[in-house]
C-alpha cells in the first residue's frame, strides 16, 4: 500500500470543491486576479456582437435581436406608435408655429379664386366640415363623383357640410376647358350646387398652395389622381383623405362622425 498514491478526498460540501468547470473558474479566479478584473470590465454582450451561426449559415436572428435592444434598438429609429404620434405632435406643434411665422396650420389660412373670378377666403367656411376635391370632366370617375358629392353636399348641407371642387387638367389632359365651360358642364349635367373654384394644378412647382399643404399634413409626395378627396373638420383640420376609387358615398359614415 505504500508504493502506490492515494487520491485526497475532498467532500462534495466542502469549501475548497474545485472538480469541472466550477474548479476551474475558481481556480481562474484565484490565481489571475488581474486577468479576471480586465475581462470583467469587458462589455457584457461581446458575445452577442459575434456573428453566431444559423442554420442557413448566416447570423442567428435571436443575437440580432438581443444586440438592438441592448444598443437602444438603433435599427429602428421610430417604434410605429412613435411614427403615429408625430402625426398628432407635429399638427400641434404646426398650429403654435403658424401663429408666429405664419405657416399655414389650417385650410382657414389659404385663399382661393372661385371658377367666377373672385377670390376667396376659406375662413368662409370655418365651422363646417369641408370636402375638397380635385375634378375632371373628362375621366372614367367623373359621373360617379360629380353624383355622388352632390349628393353628400344636398343631403348634409344644413348640418354644416360643404364641398369645394377645384378643377385640375393634370392628369390625362382630361379637364381641358375654360373656368366657364366647366362651370356649365357641372351645373348642367349633375346640377352641381356646391362651389366651384378656377382651374388650378395639385403637383408640381405651381401647385395651389392648399394643395400643398393637403399633401404635407399626409405626408403624400403627390397626389395620385383625378378625384382625390381631402376630408377637414370643423376647426379647418385635414383629417382624412381617400383616392379617386372610393366613391364618395363610401365615406359618408365618417362625414357623419365629423358633423356629429
Amino acid at each position: 500500500m505504500h508504493g502506490s498514491s492515494k487520491k485526497k478526498h475532498i467532500p462534495a460540501n466542502g469549501p475548497m470543491r474545485c472538480t469541472g468547470r466550477g474548479g476551474v473558474i475558481l481556480v481562474v479566479l484565484l490565481a489571475f486576479p488581474t486577468l479576471v478584473f480586465v475581462a470583467f470590465m469587458q462589455s457584457p454582450y461581446e458575445e452577442d456582437r459575434k456573428p453566431s451561426p444559423s442554420p442557413q449559415g448566416g447570423i442567428a436572428l435571436s443575437k440580432i435581436q438581443k444586440y438592438n435592444e441592448e444598443s437602444q434598438k438603433l435599427t429602428l429609429p421610430h417604434k410605429p406608435y412613435q411614427i403615429a404620434r408625430q402625426s398628432f405632435t407635429e399638427k400641434a406643434a404646426d398650429a403654435v408655429a403658424g401663429l408666429v411665422t405664419g405657416k399655414p396650420h389650417s385650410i382657414y389660412d389659404f385663399k382661393a379664386r372661385s371658377i367666377d373670378g373672385e377670390e376667396v377666403s376659406l375662413s368662409k367656411y370655418s365651422g363646417k366640415v369641408v370636402i375638397i376635391v380635385n375634378l375632371a370632366s373628362n375621366c372614367g370617375y367623373t359621373d360617379v363623383n360629380y353624383r355622388e358629392l352632390q349628393t353628400l353636399y344636398s343631403k348634409y348641407q344644413k348640418q354644416g357640410l360643404t364641398v369645394l371642387g377645384f378643377p385640375c387638367n393634370q392628369f390625362g389632359g382630361q379637364e381641358p376647358g375654360s373656368d366657364e365651360e366647366i362651370k356649365k358642364f357641372a351645373e348642367s349635367k349633375y346640377h352641381v350646387s356646391f362651389p366651384l373654384f378656377s382651374k388650378v394644378e395639385v403637383n408640381g412647382k405651381y401647385a395651389h398652395p392648399l394643395f400643398s399643404y393637403l399633401k404635407d399634413t399626409f405626408g403624400m409626395k403627390s397626389i395620385p389622381w383625378n378625384f382625390q378627396k381631402f376630408v377637414v373638420d370643423r376647426n379647418g383640420q385635414p383629417v382624412l383623405q381617400y383616392p379617386s376609387q372610393i366613391d364618395p358615398m363610401a365615406m359618408e359614415g365618417e362625414i357623419l362622425k365629423l358633423i356629429g
